[in-house]
This record gives structure tokens, sequence and C-alpha cells, in this order.
């Protein structure tokens, strides 16, 4: 489908450029009459669906967490410092920070099967680590790579339980120095947006944060189409 649409954008593109053919110009109405509105399989209705659907079963941190302390892993010293600053920001009861956790190279949110980046096998061509995902400042959703997921033990009220984490580099936005312009900003009902190749500095989002697959595309060097997508359980 996002292949599709690229085709679809570069078309619409061309037929609103100056180096559009007179003969193919003349078409451009028709496309705004036919599609203008259109608002299915857009973001709009992913979004609608992701309020009412993604991780409302998400209730680790309410069931008791049977670990063992020697299957936990050094985390690395970059996660381990994303980790102390994400600490510094929220007041967590129950939960002190560590250098080790136990590590998942998949895990389910929201009925939905996630993965670290070099999962292997079981994340070919890391489709389970691309994501959209929910900010907690903010409502619009943004991409990103999971780089790893892991749990640590918290213990509230006398019960021992977990809180998941995933550690995540954002994809960089494209900016007017880049010299692209994005086909798609004409479009945002679709969900579908130009993005740089480069990486984030790493941030740490919690397994309760609304988080969804999307589809890579690359667009030119430099540059992918990113378009999140909502998979109904």
């Amino acid at each position: 489908m996002l292949k599709s649409f690229c085709a679809a954008a570069n078309l619409r593109a061309l037929v609103q450029s100056d180096r559009c053919p007179n003969v193919i110009q003349t078409c451009a109405h028709l496309l705004d009459e036919c599609y203008g509105q259109d608002q299915r399989g857009t973001l709009t209705n992913d979004l609608h669906t992701l309020d009412n659907s993604l991780n409302e079963d998400v209730s680790d941190q309410e069931k008791t967490w049977d670990y063992d302390q020697d299957k936990f892993e050094r985390l690395e010293p970059v996660i381990h410092e994303a980790l102390i600053s994400f600490a510094h920001s929220h007041n967590i009861e129950g939960w002190t920070v560590g250098a080790q956790a136990f590590v998942h190279k998949t895990y389910e949110i929201g009925g939905l099967q996630f993965a670290e980046l070099k999962a292997g096998g079981k994340n070919t061509k890391g489709r389970h680590s691309t994501i959209f995902f929910q900010p907690e400042t903010g409502i619009e959703l943004v991409p990103g790579m999971i780089r790893k997921i892991f749990s640590v033990p918290c213990e509230r009220r006398g019960v021992k339980s977990r809180m998941v984490f995933l550690a995540v580099h954002r994809y960089e936005r494209l900016s007017a120095s880049d010299g692209e312009e994005d086909p798609f900003s004409q479009y945002e009902g679709f969900g579908a947006g130009l993005w740089s190749e480069k990486l984030c500095p790493l941030e740490i989002i919690t397994s309760a944060q609304k988080i969804c697959h999307a589809t890579l595309r690359r667009w030119k060097d430099g540059a992918n189409v990113l378009r999140p997508i909502d998979r109904v359980r």
C-alpha cells in the first residue's frame, strides 16, 4: 500500500509542479474531486482506533513478577544513562534505577509483537522494531526504531511486579536545508511523511504509551517514507 501511495504522491506532486505538461495538469482537479475528502485507511481512522484499542490491556505493573536475577543482563552504558535521565524526570513509586535488567528479544504490547532491532530471524528486515509512538509530552505520533526492550523489578505495597521499557531512537525530521520537499504534507490524513535516515539520541519510553507498527520505504539517499500501521487484534 505504501508503495502505491508513494507513486500517487509523486503523480500529484508532478501535476502541481511547473514542469508538468499542460495536458496532464488539466487533470489535477479530477484527483481532488475524486479523492480529496477520502479518509478511508488514513491516519485519522488509525488514531481513532489507537485511542480505542492499543495498549488498553497493558497491566504488567499490576501482576506479580517471579523473576530470576541470574537471568538479568547488564544494560549498555548509553541505555543505562538514558534510563537514569528518565528516572530523574519521573517519580515512580517502588523503583530504583539499576544497571541490569531482563532483556526481551521480542515482547507483546497491546496484542502486537515488537522486537529489538537485532532480534535476528524474529525481526526480518526490522518490521517489528520500526514503530510510531506517542511521546508523553505530545499528541502527534512520531517514528522510531527499537534498540532494546527490557523489564526491571518494581515493588508496590509489598507486591513485586515489573516495569517494561523500550530504548528507542526517533527518526530525525527532514529540514528545509535538506532541500527535499515532502509531497505527503498535503495529505495529512494518510499519515505518511518523509523522514531523515538519521536517528536522534536514545530515549526511554514505557509500554503504557501508545505504540504501533510502521511501514518504511526508502525514498532517496538520506530519506525514508514512514507511515504508522494499526493492526486490529
